[in-house]
């Protein structure tokens, strides 16, 4: 059998160190260069919600206040959330000050951070967790550099939760693993600090208050009282930040009002069904671990139907990790680098599996993140060990050809696979009309595909391309209610379809069909608003957008078409104070501004209007007409 790797590397630390430094940048830059092609990407899915379309975002350095004391997408929408990771938001703050609207920057820093981590890795590696194995290091930096599931995590700019959740917690073992070893006070500071940061990114990074103490017994000398000791200091950080989200957001940990829609677990009526379902989603994870071909960012309802005691996904996937299990308590006192990279992704897959919490989804590359770098250690160290023999290579030419050739056809086609599949991310449009081949069962990806047909119409200038597309995006939403007839989401998009298409009496069924399914989208009211107007039903379209703010204060648009109504009745004091609302959260919007100015004009105050116009004139000159 397979035996733990050596303790001890023959080599000296004259004959190594140069190496390591070279390996180091070689890694990082490799991993950086597979995400060059991100550089010239736009925004896409989640970026919206957490930077373009998000006013506190956008407010720069002077919302870093707001940013710490609201929940991850107050400045999106307005119902209370579940998520607090104000780290990534602040970065994204102090970009959009320095270069206002410009994914360039975003992409820049997921690229760098993403290099850094991989730089950290390999110095923890080589340090601490395979230090006498400098070519393992290296194949486990590899491949972790260039997998393509990792591709939505660097390419999607949002994503940079999890690379900050996972280089603070690297960063962190790392100082803490010194501490361990030298008990110098300033490595235990600096273990808790970048704990602090990894816990502030993403709070999954709370698993790590279990592999602190399984690093410390595995690699280093200290006794198991002082791991023990240290262990507990390290809970400090998951310990403040759970007290500071308490007082943000409340103490809810578990979506219990996830749709169905998000997460088809949901849809388990029994904790039989949702748990095989779980175990068989495990066993997804691995199918794209090992065989990254089919990517897709969601598998939603209905793509991957529930399993069962009978169902082979769920039999495959539990003998699977039966397995593992098995070999873990079998090779458990070896303290092998196997057993801790099987430890590593167990412990870290179990808060974004559905295993212990119900999330938000069901299924994403980017959950497997941080998971899938303990299968990687675990597999390059395995095959190590195996196919040498138990001997430390200290070049690269005396490391076994049947290692060190199938880790480089790996790597090269896992780099051609990503940079491949970082294409699809340039936009949220590429995303959706990549993955809905791969993903055609799901209600929720022919929706938001139609979505982005919508949107290829409003910038389409020939109306005959125009129509095209909104008959495509319609027959999308067909296609999501044929999966999922309750969903209210598609008859709301295709009302605003039908109104572009000038089918006026379409376009309020479908309206009213959202509604009576449950839509309480703002825009859905806002838009009825619209169309009531068009119609010259004035009353109606009030009534709406006045729905509309109700559900959403924020929601600027739907402020100024009501307090232009209101103007037009002559409700010029009404019609102000709707402007003066939306001011609040766009202070610089000249549309509304101008129309403002106007109500004061027209309302009989000519100087503050001619102000508040002149104002106007000055931000957007082409108002002066």
């Amino acid at each position: 059998m397979a035996k733990s790797l050596p303790k001890k590397l023959k080599s000296t630390k004259t004959e190594k160190k140069p190496i390591d430094w070279i390996l180091a940048f070689g890694l990082t830059i490799i991993g950086m260069l597979v995400y060059f092609n991100t550089l010239g990407h736009q925004y896409a899915l989640d970026d919206f919600s957490v930077i373009k379309d998000n006013f506190v975002t956008k407010q720069g350095f002077q919302g870093i206040g707001t940013l710490l004391t609201t929940d991850y997408r107050y400045g999106y929408w307005t119902s209370s959330g579940t998520l607090y990771r104000p780290l990534s938001l602040i970065m994204f703050a102090i970009e959009w000050s320095l270069s206002p609207d410009n994914p360039f920057i975003g992409h820049l820093m997921n690229v760098l951070l993403f290099g850094l981590s991989i730089f950290v890795l390999f110095k923890l590696l080589t340090e601490y967790l395979a230090k006498d194995t400098l070519w393992l290091c290296a194949s486990i930096c590899l491949i972790f550099a260039v997998h393509p599931i990792h591709s939505e995590v660097v390419a999607n700019i949002k994503s940079r939760d999890e690379i900050l959740g996972l280089l603070g917690s690297l960063v962190a073992v790392y100082y803490y693993l010194k501490y361990c070893q030298k008990q110098s006070l300033i490595y235990l500071i600096l273990a808790l600090s970048f704990y602090s940061l990894a816990m502030f990114s993403k709070e999954s990074s709370i698993t790590f208050l279990a592999i602190f103490p399984i690093a410390g017994y595995y690699f280093s000398s200290a006794n198991n009282s002082k791991i023990i000791t240290t262990s507990a200091f390290m809970a400090l950080p998951a310990i403040f930040y759970l007290i500071i989200r308490q007082k943000v957001i409340g103490g809810n940990i578990s979506l219990d009002q996830t749709s169905i829609l998000d997460n088809f677990l949901v849809a388990a009526k029994d904790p039989v069904t949702k748990y095989t379902s779980v175990i068989m989603m495990f066993g997804y994870y691995l199918k794209a671990f090992f065989l990254p071909i089919n990517l897709s960012h969601e598998f939603g309802f209905n793509q991957i139907p529930l399993s069962s005691f009978g169902d082979w996904r769920f039999l495959l996937s539990m003998t699977l990790h039966f397995a593992i299990v098995f070999y873990i308590f079998r090779k458990w006192k070896e303290k092998s680098l196997v057993v801790f990279g099987l430890l590593f992704y167990l412990v870290t897959m179990s808060v974004v599996s559905n295993l212990i919490i119900t999330i938000g989804t069901s299924y994403g590359d980017r959950l497997f993140y941080v998971p899938g770098l303990g299968l990687i250690i675990a597999v390059c160290a395995y095959l190590y060990q195996l196919l040498q023999h138990h001997k430390v290579a200290i070049s690269f030419e005396q490391l076994a050809s049947g290692f060190k050739w199938p880790i480089l056809i790996v790597s090269l086609l896992f780099s051609i696979k990503t940079i491949s599949r970082n294409a699809a991310w340039f936009d949220s449009y590429t995303l959706y009309k990549t993955d809905i081949a791969h993903s055609p069962n799901s209600a929720k990806m022919r929706y938001h595909y139609a979505l982005e047909l919508g949107k290829k119409a409003m910038k389409e200038t020939q109306p005959g391309l125009q129509k095209d597309w909104r008959i495509k995006a319609i027959e999308e939403d067909e296609k999501a209610l044929s999966i999922y007839p309750q969903y209210n989401d598609p008859y709301s998009h295709k009302g605003l379809m039908y109104y572009h298409l000038k089918e006026y009496e379409k376009a309020s069924e479908n309206y009213k069909k959202a509604i009576e399914l449950g839509d309480r989208d703002p825009k859905t009211y806002s838009n009825m608003g619209t169309l009531y107007s068009e119609m010259r039903q004035r009353s109606l379209a009030m009534d709406n957008y006045k729905k509309a703010v109700e559900l959403d204060p924020r929601f600027i648009d739907a402020r100024r078409n009501l307090g232009c109504l209101m103007a037009m009745d002559g409700q010029f004091d009404n019609a102000i104070k709707q402007f003066e609302e939306a001011l609040k959260y766009d202070p610089n919007n000249a549309d509304i501004i101008f129309f403002m100015g106007s109500a004061y004009r027209d309302g009989g105050n000519l100087q503050k209007g001619k102000e508040l116009l002149e104002k106007a004139y000055v931000i957007k000159p082409e108002l002066r007409k």
